[in-house]
């Protein structure tokens, strides 16, 4: 890192106690103990299961490198000029999420709710996303693999699976 950058970032390692508050009466956040952990943070904000298996499917999908373009644009002038304004808005700001809105205006406390909204379904979607990820790594390990039976010998396979059901449950 250069030496201007330790300047941004305050990495002293301070967890402020329960009820514990500033100058101003507000509550301060916790802060990063060292710079490198605000760059993981930063990294793991930035790459998620979007860019690791929709992107390339969508540049084939879209013509290659012709779909670099509108995704470089939009990563370089809103993803992360966003990005920079909400942590430079956390810094400034140095309240938990479900105060942060409140210190601008009162009005402002259902963004948080919604924040806090939208958090949660993204768990879930990146939940539902591993499942799958684990479910296919472990259906790929069955015996006879998968990609070495021919298409009329796996449809055979499924057939007879499907009817050994029908067997068991007598549906």
């Amino acid at each position: 890192m250069e030496g201007g950058d330790t300047a941004v970032i305050d990495a002293a390692p301070t967890v402020p106690a329960e009820g514990e508050v500033d100058e101003d009466g507000m509550r301060e956040a916790e802060k990063f103990d060292h710079p490198a952990e605000y760059w993981l943070a930063c990294i793991g904000y930035a790459v998620g299961f979007g860019n690791i298996w929709r992107f390339p499917y969508m540049a084939y999908t879209m013509g290659g490198a012709a779909f670099l373009i509108p995704y470089l644009v939009s990563l370089f002038f809103i993803a992360m000029p966003m990005y920079m304004i909400e942590t430079l808005f956390g810094q400034l700001i140095r309240t938990k999420l479900n105060e942060r809105y409140g210190v601008i205006s009162k009005m402002f406390w259902g963004i948080a709710i919604t924040q806090a909204f939208v958090g949660f379904f993204t768990v879930i979607y990146y939940v539902t996303l591993m499942a799958w990820s684990f479910s296919l790594f472990f259906d790929a390990w069955k015996s006879p693999f998968p990609w070495v039976m021919s298409e009329a010998e796996l449809a055979a396979k499924k057939a007879a699976d499907a009817s050994a059901k029908v067997k068991v449950t007598g549906i």
